[in-house]
C-alpha cells in the first residue's frame, strides 16, 4: 500500500472518528442547554405565578384593612365607647365575605372562595366552586405562602393565607385560565426561540473548533506517515545492506570454491555426451542430464547474484509455483503435493533461489527414477530462523548398503548412477550456509530434509 492509499485511509477514519466526537460533544451541550432552559422555564414561570400572589395577597389584605375600618368607625358608640357583640368587626367570617365580595372588583378574579384549616369550603357565593382543597395543597400553602391549582378548562385558583385574618382562613381567587396561559406560552417561546438561536451558535462554534482540530490532526498525521515511510525505507535499506554484507561473503567464498569444480563438471558432462553418441547407453545419457542441469543452474545462480544490479526474492508460494511448474513439465506420471507454502513473511533471494531448486529437483528426480508414478509431498515448515523443506516419497526407500554413502560421489543405489547428484546437492545446502539429510528410509519410501536460514523481511508492496 503506497503512501498516498494510506493517508487516505488515515484521513477517512480521522475524520469518521472526529465528527463522531463532535456529534457526541453536541448531544452533551444539547442536553446541558436543554436542562438549563428546562430549569429557566420553571423559574419564569414560577415568578409570573408569584407575581399574581404578590398582587393579590397586597389587594386583598388591602380591602380587609379598609372593611375592619369601616366597621370600626360604624360601630363605635360614643356614649359608652362600647363594640356591639354582633359587630362584623368580631366576627372573621363577615369580615372575609365583605372582602370577598369587594375582592371581585380586582382586575382577572371572578370568583372568591375560602377555606378553614382543614381545606374545607365555607361556600361563599362568590366562588365559582366548592371544591375542597387537597393536603397537598394546604402543606404547600404553609411552607412558600401560595398554591396553584387548575379548576377545570376555563379557570384556575391561586390560594394563599391572608396575614389579617391570622391563618384562621385560607383564600382561593378564581381566575380565567387564557391570561395566565397566554404569558406562561409567551414564556415557552421566548426560551425556545432563544434557545434555539443559542444551540445553533454553540453548535456552529463547536463544529469550527472541531474542524480546525481535525484539520491539525491531519497534518500530523501526514507528517507522521511521511516520517514513517522515510523511516521504513531507511530499515529496508539496511536490512538489505545486511543481508548484501552477509550474502556477499558467503557468495564469494561459493563462487571461489565452486566455480573451478563446476565448471569441470560442466566439461565432463560434455565429454560424457560424446561418449553418449557412440555408446548409446540410456542410463548415461540420464546421468549426464541430471549433471548438466544441476551444474547449469549453480553457475547460473553464481553469476547472476555476483551482478549487482540484479536482486529480488521470492516467496514461499513463488518459489513453489516455479517447482510445481518445472516438475509437471519434466515427469507427466508422478504427482507432486505441495504444503505450507502460504507461510508468509519468508523470502529466498535469486541465489537462494536458484540452488534450493536444483536441490529439490534432484531429489524429485531419484524419487521418480526409483517410481516413475511416485507420489511424492513436499512440506515446507519454519522452526525458529530456518526453514525445512521435506521432500517425502512412496518410491521404497533405499538399501541401507548404501545408506553410509549417500552423499559421497561414485556411490549410487540406482544402475549406472554416479552418486554425484546427491553429492552436489550436499554442497550445495552447505555453501548456502544449510544442510541437507535424509529424515526417513524404509520400504515405503525415503524422506530427505533441506534446512536453511532464512531472513524475515516484507518488501514494499
Amino acid at each position: 500500500m503506497d503512501i498516498g492509499s494510506k493517508l487516505g485511509k488515515m484521513k477517512k477514519t480521522t475524520q469518521s472518528q472526529g465528527w463522531i466526537a463532535f456529534a457526541g460533544t453536541g448531544l452533551i451541550l444539547l442536553i446541558i442547554l436543554a436542562s438549563l432552559l428546562a430549569l429557566t422555564r420553571h423559574q419564569l414561570r414560577k415568578q409570573v405565578i408569584q407575581s399574581h400572589f404578590h398582587a393579590l395577597h397586597g389587594s386583598f389584605n388591602q380591602i380587609l384593612r379598609n372593611e375592619m375600618l369601616h366597621f370600626l368607625v360604624d360601630d363605635l358608640n360614643f356614649t359608652t365607647v362600647k363594640i356591639a357583640q354582633e359587630s362584623p368587626l368580631l366576627n372573621p367570617g363577615k369580615k372575609i365575605e365583605q372582602a370577598a365580595v369587594e375582592s371581585l372588583k380586582i382586575p382577572q378574579v371572578y370568583g372568591v372562595q375560602a377555606y378553614d384549616g382543614q381545606g374545607v369550603a365555607t361556600g361563599l357565593a362568590t366562588s365559582l366552586d366548592r371544591i375542597d382543597l387537597p393536603a397537598e395543597m394546604i402543606a404547600e400553602i404553609h411552607q412558600q405562602g401560595w398554591s396553584l391549582r387548575y379548576l377545570d378548562e376555563e379557570t384556575w385558583g391561586l390560594s394563599l393565607l391572608p396575614e389579617e385574618l391570622d391563618s384562621e382562613y385560607i383564600v382561593e381567587f378564581q381566575m380565567m385560565r387564557p391570561p395566565l396561559e397566554s404569558s406562561l406560552n409567551g414564556i415557552d417561546r421566548a426560551l425556545f426561540t432563544q434557545g434555539t438561536l443559542l444551540a445553533l451558535a454553540a453548535l456552529v462554534l463547536l463544529g469550527m473548533v472541531f474542524h480546525k482540530t481535525i484539520a491539525q490532526i491531519l497534518t500530523k498525521e501526514k507528517q507522521l506517515a511521511e516520517k514513517s515511510k522515510v523511516l521504513k525505507e531507511t530499515n529496508r535499506q539496511l536490512s538489505q545492506a545486511y543481508k548484501s554484507a552477509g550474502l556477499g561473503a558467503m557468495t564469494g567464498h561459493l563462487m571461489h570454491g565452486l566455480k573451478s569444480p563446476l565448471t569441470h563438471l560442466q566439461s565432463i558432462s560434455a565429454e560424457l555426451q560424446q561418449i553418449h553418441h557412440q555408446q548409446r547407453v540410456p542410463e548415461l545419457l540420464e546421468t549426464v542430464k541430471v549433471i548438466q542441469g544441476q551444474v547449469q543452474r549453480a553457475l547460473s545462480a553464481m553469476q547472476e547474484f555476483g551482478d549487482t544490479d540484479l536482486k529480488y526474492s521470492l516467496s514461499l508460494q513463488e518459489f513453489s509455483q516455479l517447482l510445481r511448474e518445472h516438475f509437471q513439465q519434466t515427469h507427466k506420471e508422478a504427482s507432486l503435493e505441495i504444503e505450507g507454502s502460504e507461510i508468509s513473511g519468508i523470502f529466498l533471494d535469486n541465489l537462494q533461489s536458484h540452488l534450493s531448486l536444483a536441490i529439490l529437483s534432484n531429489l524429485l528426480q531419484n524419487s521418480v527414477d526409483a517410481k516413475r508414478n511416485a507420489s511424492i509431498k513436499l512440506t515446507m515448515s519454519v522452526l525458529k530462523n530456518e526453514l525445512r523443506v521435506e521432500v517425502a516419497d512412496d518410491a521404497g526407500g533405499i538399501s541401507p548398503h548404501y545408506e553410509k554413502f549417500l552423499f559421497s560421489p561414485l556411490v549410487s543405489a540406482k544402475p549406472g548412477g554416479t552418486g554425484i547428484g546427491l553429492a552436489l546437492s550436499f554442497q550445495l545446502a552447505e555453501s548456502m550456509g544449510g544442510r541437507l539429510e535424509m529424515t526417513r528410509n524404509n520400504q515405503r519410501g525415503a524422506s530427505f530434509c533441506l534446512c536453511l536460514p532464512v531472513y524475515r523481511f516484507e518488501p514494499d508492496q
